[in-house]
C-alpha cells in the first residue's frame, strides 16, 4: 500500500479535527462501468467502515475529459496513487505519488503546518493581523 506511506504519518501529527483524509479513486474505460457495482463492494470491503464517509469512487467512461482531469493535475502515471495537500481554498499546494520517501513525508507535513499556523495569543487589546501565507506546491 502506497497511500498509507503518506496519509499515516499525516494523521498522527494532524489528528486535529481541522484536517480531513480523503480517498478518491478514479476509475476509467466503459469496461470498468459495467462492473461498477463488484468494483464499489470490493472497495468498500477493503476500506474501513470509519473512512466511507470520506472515501469516493468516481466511474467516468469520457477518455478526454480524463485526460484533461489528469493533466491538470499532473498525474500521469495510472498505476500509482496520488495526495494532494488543499489550502482553505481549494488550491494544490503539495503533490506526492507513490511510495513516501521520509524527506517527501517531511515536506508535506512542513507545508500543512504554514498553512495551520497555531493561533497567536493576544497580549492586552493590541489588534496585530496574522498573515497567512499560502503553502509551495513541493
Amino acid at each position: 500500500k502506497l497511500l498509507p506511506s503518506w496519509t499515516e504519518p499525516f494523521k498522527s501529527t494532524f489528528s486535529s479535527s481541522r484536517y480531513e483524509v480523503v480517498h478518491i479513486s478514479v476509475v476509467e474505460g466503459f469496461f470498468f462501468r459495467l462492473l461498477k457495482r463488484p468494483i464499489t463492494s470490493s472497495q468498500k470491503q477493503g476500506t474501513p467502515s470509519d473512512q466511507w464517509d470520506r472515501t469516493l469512487t468516481y466511474f467516468d467512461e469520457n477518455v478526454e475529459e480524463l485526460a484533461d482531469f489528469r493533466d491538470a493535475l499532473r498525474m500521469h502515471n495510472t498505476l500509482t496513487g496520488y495526495v494532494f495537500l488543499l489550502d482553505g481554498l481549494g488550491r494544490v499546494r503539495f503533490v506526492g505519488s507513490g511510495k513516501a520517501a521520509e524527506e517527501d513525508v517531511e515536506k508535506l507535513l512542513e507545508f500543512a503546518k504554514e498553512l495551520t499556523p497555531e493561533p497567536k495569543k493576544r497580549l492586552g487589546g493590541g489588534g496585530g493581523s496574522s498573515s497567512g501565507g499560502g503553502g509551495r506546491v513541493g
